[in-house]
């Protein structure tokens, strides 16, 4: 039963010598079958036949596959699905009937009603007589709160050197080789250098002195106290002065770039209290003394335009004092009385 390897020198047992000791052995007997069998390591008894016929890939078939993928879990929809309108309701039948009314009617009564029910301050109370001049009513101011604040911003504004180039004049120049020493900048409108405000007090213009008061406020609302200097005169406007508890009396100066705001009727009304009003003399040489220090005149008349006197210069600013005008005039009749006296 055992053979000598050549090569190695070691005994084995090869195929061919397992089946002729096989061959030697009974095998009638089933015990020694199934003994011989366990003996060389197979299964002892008899083989079971399958149900399905043998196919040459059943080794290799995995039985623990997934027979179907499953199919990926669906998204919830969240978008609103339409919700149908309810049905309309049926009009309702109203019966044309004359409902029944529980009012009743009261019948007027023509008692008189006595003295004595009546409250103690109103019966003492005395009657409003408006023909007998105890009744007022409310002065209209010549120049309206609305637009009094634009309308005085427009007298006193003056043009002054901005901050922003003027990009045109300075293309010019570059391109006309022009030497220059500044550079050309914007003009812009301020109202920072004031007025010097001059009141007509005298009696011809005595039923407009509230409003005199009236215009001293909205300048000062405007300018502020310190750069709106309030002086009056009767008479001649160059000897207006200016009062006040610390300094008393100080004579009118022009300021050299500061506008002259003037309230007057420019003589043009007449009292008996009054022989000669001043005339167009004192009006040119109050304009050349401001022209002289650079400081615009304005004059604010309240009597009509058609009653100014001619011969007026040209660079002395007339503005109608009414409450017709507007800062839109204002602005123009400037720009005209300016572009006519250069």
């Amino acid at each position: 039963m055992k053979s000598a390897d050549m090569t190695t020198g070691r005994a084995e047992i090869g195929l061919g010598d397992l089946v002729r000791a096989l061959d030697t052995l009974a095998t009638e007997d089933e015990a020694v079958v199934a003994q011989i069998t366990r003996a060389l390591g197979f299964k002892a008894g008899k083989v079971q036949q399958p149900n399905q016929p043998y196919r040459s890939t059943q080794g290799a078939w995995n039985q623990q596959r997934i027979k179907h993928r499953p199919k990926a879990a669906k998204k919830p929809d969240y978008s609103p699905k339409p919700v149908m309108p309810p049905a309309p309701e049926k009009p309702l039948v109203i019966q044309e009937k004359i409902l029944e009314s529980a009012l009743e009617t009261l019948e007027v009564s023509s008692e008189v009603v006595p003295e004595s029910s009546i409250p103690p301050e109103i019966e003492s109370a005395e009657p409003l007589n408006k023909e007998g001049g105890s009744y007022k009513p409310p002065r209209a101011p010549l120049f309206p709160h609305q637009k009094a604040r634009a309308i005085l911003a427009r007298a006193v504004a003056q043009n002054t050197t901005g901050l922003d180039l003027d990009i045109p004049r300075l293309i010019e120049i570059s391109a006309t080789y022009k030497p220059t020493r500044t550079i050309p900048k914007l003009p812009r409108i301020t109202i920072r250098n004031g007025c010097q405000l001059l009141l007509d007090f005298s009696d011809a213009v005595m039923p407009w002195w509230s409003d005199m008061q009236e215009l001293m406020q909205q300048f000062t609302l405007l300018l502020g106290e310190q750069t709106c200097r309030v002086y009056e005169f009767e008479d001649d406007p160059a000897s207006a002065i200016q009062w006040s508890e610390h300094s008393g009396e100080k004579p009118w100066q022009p300021i050299s770039g500061v506008p002259v705001i003037v309230a007057t009727d420019l003589g043009i009304l007449q009292v008996p209290s009054h022989g000669l009003r001043p005339g167009l003399e004192r009006w040119q040489q109050l304009a050349r003394t401001c022209r002289q220090h650079q400081a615009p005149l304005i004059a604010l008349v309240p009597v009509h335009p058609e009653r100014w006197p001619k011969g007026l210069p040209p660079w002395l600013h007339l503005i109608h004092w009414n409450p017709a005008t507007t800062a839109a005039a204002v602005k123009r009749l400037r720009i005209e009385t300016i572009g006519s006296a250069q």
